[in-house]
């Protein structure tokens, strides 16, 4: 793949203008990403931000090369480089870099002085810099980093295999797709209120019913994406689980032992140890444990499956999710270059996380029919169970966002 840069992509006297206008900014920040294709190519892009004297600004998506042939952090400066010189600029002229916090970006440098050394394309063009560089992680990017640490250190194992294996269950074959549909439209007719909760749905989108959305750990938003999708679509896996049952089908283990994921018959506990006593607490009917391997099933597995357990973390997780992906877009798409926007966006996630970890959340529409659901049952202890695996989450993310950008809030703020 070629080198696309700014100067083979307008007309002249346009680059020319751009280059002027460049040269007269007093602060030019830049912003560093890869990305990954439909053709299997890496490309990374430099956008540029400037701001005049006078607050003109103006944004610039000035260029793009194949990571592919810039395998290291050192390689990468070079491209950097590259692509700044086909706006007429050096690294010297500009003063900040966001990027992400992948080893060639940033290898280990922690906050906006970084250090020297190192194998990342920062550390390379602080070498050659004679002018001060701030490095900025970013903050979308220290967000998702947050989620994940999160997930792995507040949420039981199986909460993270279900929202893969759902997906999986039924996505490539439209048999399993058009159960769904049917057994979803069979529990809005059965239940009138359902409707109200998913009118909207049905208004803001040409179509009635979608699948569950797929969960990849890399992507943003991909966990909330997946957790709307899961309740919009609870009914009809409820209603697909009952058939299931009645048709003489078991469950369908998820297996981290197993030679290709094979032996799917027999439960293996792995590492959930610790949560057995909340999965008991789902009191889920697997249906035919010994039913053949042909008639199992991942929505009847008692871990993954469409448990009241999955129900509630689902809906918690939504909960504590939906405000943090307000702002994530409000990052990406706030064009006007004013840096305490990104403060306030930052307290924002902060005091939402600390009302979770005090408890003061659980009236949210979202949440509440899993509230309402467990009190008519009289099982508050499910009830109470969850509340505390969604608040232990919070807290977690709460705690580890806030180290990550301690090292940059006083540029936020500035």
């Amino acid at each position: 793949m070629r080198h696309q840069y700014v100067n083979k992509k307008i007309a002249p006297q346009v680059q020319g203008d751009i280059k002027a206008a460049l040269k007269k900014a007093a602060f030019v920040g830049g912003a560093v990403d890869e990305s990954v294709v439909a053709r299997r190519t890496r490309p990374m892009f430099l956008n540029l931000q400037m701001i005049t004297s006078l607050f003109q600004w103006m944004h610039l998506n000035a260029g793009q090369i194949n990571s592919v042939n810039y395998p290291t952090g050192a390689a990468a400066a070079v491209g950097l480089n590259d692509m700044l010189k086909a706006v007429g600029l050096t690294i010297d002229d500009v003063y900040s870099f966001g990027t992400d916090g992948c080893y060639v970006m940033r290898s280990n440098i922690a906050g906006v002085e970084g250090r020297d050394g190192g194998d990342s394309m920062i550390a390379a063009i602080k070498i050659v810099a004679t002018n001060p560089l701030l490095a900025f992680h970013c903050l979308i990017h220290i967000d998702q980093l947050t989620i994940r640490h999160a997930i792995k250190v507040a949420l039981p194992k199986f909460w993270e295999r279900h929202i893969r294996s759902m997906y999986t269950w039924g996505a490539r074959s439209v048999k399993r797709l058009h159960e769904f549909s049917k057994a979803h439209q069979a529990a809005l007719a059965a239940t009138a209120s359902l409707l109200l909760v998913f009118q909207r749905v049905r208004e803001t989108h040409s179509w009635e019913w979608t699948y569950f959305d797929r969960y990849v750990v890399t992507r943003w938003e991909s966990a909330l994406k997946y957790i709307r999708s899961s309740l919009i679509n609870w009914p009809g896996a409820r209603g697909v689980s009952n058939i299931q049952r009645e048709e003489g089908w078991g469950p369908k283990y998820y297996n981290a032992n197993a030679v290709d994921n094979q032996d799917t018959t027999a439960d293996v506990e792995d590492d959930d140890e610790e949560w057995e006593e909340l999965l008991a607490m789902s009191n889920f009917d697997v249906g035919d444990v010994n039913a053949p391997r042909s008639k199992r099933s991942p929505l009847l597995c008692p871990r993954t499956g469409v448990t009241d357990v999955n129900w509630g973390l689902n809906a918690g997780m939504y909960v504590v999710l939906k405000p943090v992906q307000e702002v994530n877009k409000l990052l990406q798409t706030t064009k006007a270059p004013i840096q305490h926007f990104a403060a306030r966006h930052v307290n924002t996630i902060m005091d939402h996380l600390q009302d979770i970890v005090a408890g003061d959340w659980k009236d949210n529409g979202v949440y509440s029919p899993f509230v309402k659901f467990c009190t008519a049952q009289n099982r508050l202890e499910l009830l109470q169970a969850i509340n505390e695996v969604i608040e232990q989450f919070a807290a977690a993310f709460l705690e580890n966002f806030t180290e990550r950008v301690e090292p940059y809030m006083r540029y936020y703020k500035a």
